[in-house]
């Protein structure tokens, strides 16, 4: 038989933490096996948490302490640190969802057994005959879209998962879109150079599986800056008048 008990609680400023326990006992050949697991999540900060994982028995007894936390949309990390048969174990990693691939470190060490550690990197590169660029990738071949934006670079664009940023020919890619379904690229406004502004900031796409597309957004670059518009005469230009550029922007 086995009973299980879990409750959510507030503990003082510190909201849904989570325990719960699980009891055991089975009787097999004359020989009866006995324990509990202990499971305790609480969050730390606002974007972290500590856990504690415990299995007590009959047979080798184990625990688990871990911090998990979460840096920004595209980078998180988790460090664990236990005991088991009277032998220590450190255990880690760090993912990163990076505009040109997806960035994943592992270690592990086990007191007396083994040291390992991983690096794992994928990503891809599209080039298609609107330009092309370096990116991450979930599924090789899959769909994907390539983001013009005017030839600026460093420029933040979401669609379904963590940023990319434009290259230095200011084209990125895409790579967390829905096959069949109507995806949304946008520009992080609050993440632009301080010398670029984006006139129109949304996209729509509804791509076939392993399609590639390909949508632009109007932005311009420059240097900003207070000024007196004279037309050749020296006079004034009337009220209401607008300046563009050689692709017919407002500037």
């Amino acid at each position: 038989y086995n009973i299980m008990l879990s409750h959510y609680f507030n503990m003082g400023s510190i909201r849904n933490v989570s325990i719960s326990m699980t009891g055991y006992r089975y009787e097999y050949d004359n020989q009866a096996d006995k324990g509990m697991y202990i499971s305790l999540s609480m969050p730390w900060g606002d974007n972290s948490t500590v856990s504690y994982n415990g299995n007590y028995g009959s047979g080798t007894d184990s625990s688990q302490v871990g911090y998990f936390s979460r840096v920004d949309d595209a980078t998180h990390y988790q460090l664990n640190v236990g005991t088991s048969d009277k032998h220590t174990s450190v255990d880690g990693y760090y993912s990163h969802d990076g505009s040109l691939a997806q960035v994943d470190l592992s270690a592990n060490y086990h007191e007396g057994q083994y040291t390992s550690a991983g690096l794992s990197l994928q990503g891809g590169a599209t080039l298609t005959a609107h330009g092309g660029a370096l990116h991450r990738t979930q599924n090789m071949g899959g769909t994907r879209l390539l983001i013009d934006a005017d030839g600026v670079a460093d420029v933040p664009v979401e669609g379904n998962g963590a940023a990319v940023y434009t290259n230095m020919f200011g084209k990125a890619v895409v790579s967390d879109v829905n096959n069949y379904y109507r995806n949304q690229a946008y520009i992080d406004l609050n993440k632009l150079p301080e010398n670029a502004e984006a006139t129109q900031s949304v996209v729509q796409a509804t791509l076939t599986e392993g399609a590639i597309g390909y949508r632009k957004f109007a932005v311009i670059s420059g240097q900003k800056a207070m000024a007196v518009l004279r037309l050749q005469d020296g006079s004034h230009p009337p009220f209401g008048a607008e300046v563009k550029n050689d692709n017919e922007q407002t500037v």
